[in-house]
């Protein structure tokens, strides 16, 4: 279960039903968009050389999408909103000129736009990551980013239609936020739930799951309560007619949550009961559900194993913001190269660029951990001189001597 967990901004969770503010596009562009920042999430994690190319496809493949669906034109694409008639047809006209002219009107280039043109605005408490003398701080906002400040289109030439690519750049506090607040949810669970409209509803109770473990010695009944009409918006069920009017039996609303709740806790990992507390006069809704959830044996276990899980969780994010630090390092440097596998391997096991290489190990760390070891300069040198000796690009992330008088890995694992 646990390889199959992606993370994401803990931000994103927290206004799974606000960070999306455009009141012109449908609920179907929104679950697109969304879907488009857990793959870029899942890319991150799973595909070195692809991350920052988005190949519809494979797309499509993770996030269980019909092809079809994502090459259709969009009836209302965002990028075409405010322009008449003559000025669509202009438009077009330029792009069948002009290959440096793109109109983004199928539903996937929509929400493609819409992530790169339309911030996202965390209205509810967020956080946001700041170093401060070699210690890792959260401070509150309220604010919005772009989340592709970078999007450009590249268009393949072969048998048949052309193939479109995107290249993609994110969001530095996003990316920040992936290493340092992140919350893990389960991709295949997540598109299981889209199709029955939960999936919001399943990140935001994970995050609320975490919230509460975070003060779960102090924790009061309230703490454990949830705002009933917040988790039926969430949930998609409506509170009232299509009309306006007010349903005849209120219950049955609740009855619909419910049925919700059993859903996540039969189809994903998140295990958790529901009682429903008496309401006063000074309730503020109608209904009171208090949350239980299920501490996995990860929680339960001791401080001492759960200290090591922590490492071990910290060591493969290491790990992976180093493997990004070194292919930008690579491609900065290696203009005539193809970007292989096998000619980073090359690259990384000779003598070229060396001050450039130590710099992604030193980045990579300060990303991590958002703090540098006291061993910085001892650690860079032992990882450096390893590298001469690797046979494969992910020999690099690995001490080569775990019993060699200076263990880079060790002094790392232990931060």
């Amino acid at each position: 279960m646990e390889q199959s967990l992606i993370r994401i901004d803990k931000n994103i969770a927290h206004n799974i039903d606000l960070f999306i503010s455009i009141d012109s596009i449908s609920n179907e562009d929104k679950a697109l968009i969304k879907s488009l920042i857990y793959y870029f999430c899942f890319s991150r994690q799973t595909d070195l050389f692809g991350f920052g190319i988005l190949d519809p496809k494979q797309f499509a493949a993770a996030l269980n999408y019909k092809e079809g669906y994502l090459r259709k034109k969009h009836p209302n694409p965002l990028q075409l909103q405010k322009l008449t008639t003559e000025e669509k047809n202009l438009l077009y006209e330029q792009e069948k000129r002009n290959p440096a002219v793109k109109i983004f009107d199928s539903c996937l280039e929509n929400a493609l736009y819409i992530l790169h043109t339309t911030a996202l605005r965390f209205s509810r408490t967020a956080k946001e990551v700041v170093f401060e003398k070699n210690t890792t701080k959260y401070t509150n906002i309220s604010k919005a980013y772009i989340l592709l400040p970078e999007l450009i289109t590249t268009t393949v030439k072969g048998k048949g239609s052309p193939k479109i690519f995107f290249n993609y750049d994110i969001n530095k506090n996003f990316i920040t936020n992936l290493s340092l607040y992140f919350l893990k949810f389960n991709k295949e669970a997540l598109i299981t739930l889209r199709r029955a409209g939960l999936d919001d509803l399943y990140l935001y109770l994970k995050n609320f799951k975490e919230t509460l473990q975070e003060k779960l010695k102090t924790s009061t009944e309230i703490d454990r309560s949830l705002n009933f009409n917040h988790l039926c918006k969430i949930a998609r069920i409506p509170l009232q007619k299509k009309d306006g009017s007010e349903f005849e039996n209120p219950r049955d609303i609740k009855q619909k949550l419910i049925h919700a709740f059993n859903v996540i806790n039969k189809q994903t990992d998140l295990k958790f009961s529901v009682t429903w507390a008496k309401t006063t006069p000074n309730t503020r809704w109608k209904y009171l559900p208090l949350f239980f959830f299920e501490i996995g044996s990860e929680a339960m276990a001791s401080g001492m194993y759960k200290d090591i899980v922590r490492r071990q969780e910290r060591m493969v994010i290491f790990e992976e913001n180093l493997k990004y630090e070194l292919l930008n390092c690579f491609k900065q440097h290696n203009y005539s190269d193809k970007w292989t596998e096998q000619s980073m391997l090359e690259w990384l096991k000779s003598d070229r660029d060396i001050a450039e290489k130590e710099l992604a190990f030193r980045t990579a760390q300060y990303e991590t951990f958002g703090k540098i070891h006291n061993h910085i300069d001892k650690m860079t040198k032992a990882w450096y001189t390893s590298l001469s000796k690797i046979n494969s690009f992910q020999d690099c992330l690995k001490s080569k001597n775990p019993h060699s008088v200076y263990d880079w890995h060790k002094e790392m694992y232990s931060m």
